[in-house]
């Protein structure tokens, strides 16, 4: 595989950001669907700018959109895809332009035309696969981004179920890693809306009684499990409802957030520390489950990543009292 500029990489990574985010509006119901064709032609655009800048072209602002293929031909690049996207660009001006709604039918075509058009002539002008641009690139959060190249080797190998669970792991770290950072007093702060205590509970009832204490009466043992029972359904409803509220502080979308959890597979750790993840057997997971929630993932990321700080008040109380007890302190006499 050729190398490329880092700027040239990230400038790919951001127009297969805007096609995806497309396609997904694409996928979705009237009217809003119709908005993808904007999304569509302006990743194709931003193509051809990068293509002409990257073959040597000068002055891409006085090229017409259809006539980059004529131009880049000049530099020895022959571009597919000329048709679909004189009918992608008409369908765009007359919506733009013109006011005339595309129908359901204009946009199918134009997402196939759009998808087409990068997989023949990404590797024609870069030399490189469409799939090999790493969106991944685009999330800052170190963790968050190993953990969402584990899903891409997982998906490669045909572990679509895996591949989900690290996408899980990086949207908990991503939630937790950004309510961490913003702290008012010890461990609590605007985005912190946990609290281990009833867990802790359920943790200690398990294993304090019931069946684990042979001296117990029977009915002992038998109430202890209704209460541990209670217990550990409170306090999945307590995690689900911290998770949602935590979402909604962020802004992040509900309705996204919601399709996402239906589809992510459980991720839980045993007693001996091994991790296991299970997907749920009335879902038969596909590529589109895949590409559904790694979009989903790097949307929070950038979308968190658009409203950071980092601020530990309780750190800088510390400080000050730090600070206040050593100007207190009386000077030490010389020598």
């Amino acid at each position: 595989m050729p190398t490329l500029k880092p700027t040239t990489m990230d400038r790919l990574a951001i127009t297969r950001l805007i096609f995806e985010h497309a396609r997904e509006q694409a996928r979705g119901a009237e009217p809003n669907n119709i908005l993808a064709i904007l999304g569509f032609h302006d990743a194709v655009e931003n193509f051809l700018i990068l293509a002409w800048e990257h073959v040597g072209g000068v002055g891409s602002s006085n090229i017409r959109f259809l006539d980059y293929w004529k131009e880049l031909r000049k530099y020895g690049v022959d571009l597919s895809g000329h048709a679909g996207m004189d009918r992608l660009n008409r369908v765009r001006v007359d919506f733009k332009h013109l006011g005339r709604k595309p129908s359901s039918d204009d946009v199918a075509l134009a997402a196939s035309d759009t998808h087409t058009f990068f997989e023949d002539n990404t590797p024609r002008v870069f030399g490189i696969d469409v799939r090999s641009i790493d969106l991944t690139e685009l999330v800052s959060q170190a963790t968050a981004r190993e953990h969402l190249r584990e899903a891409e080797a997982h998906v490669a190998a045909g572990e679509v179920v895996a591949a989900l669970g690290e996408l899980d792991d990086a949207f908990r770290w991503l939630l937790r890693d950004y309510a961490e950072r913003k702290k008012s007093w010890w461990d609590r702060g605007p985005f912190t809306f946990s609290d281990d205590r009833l867990r802790k509970l359920d943790t200690d009832l398990h294993y304090s009684g019931g069946d684990h204490d042979i001296s117990a009466s029977r009915g002992a043992q038998q109430l202890l499990r209704v209460v541990t029972n209670v217990v550990r359904g409170l306090t999945k409803e307590i995690t689900d409802l911290q998770e949602v509220v935590a979402l909604l502080a962020t802004g992040i979308d509900y309705r996204r957030y919601a399709r996402y959890s239906m589809i992510r597979p459980q991720v839980y750790h045993t007693g001996n520390g091994v991790r296991h993840v299970k997907g749920n057997d009335l879902i038969e997971y596909t590529q589109e489950h895949y590409e559904f929630s790694r979009s989903f993932v790097i949307y929070v990321s950038l979308h968190l990543a658009a409203e950071d700080f980092d601020l530990d008040l309780h750190e800088e109380w510390l400080k000050a009292q730090r600070t206040r007890r050593e100007d207190s302190r009386p000077a030490t006499p010389p020598g």
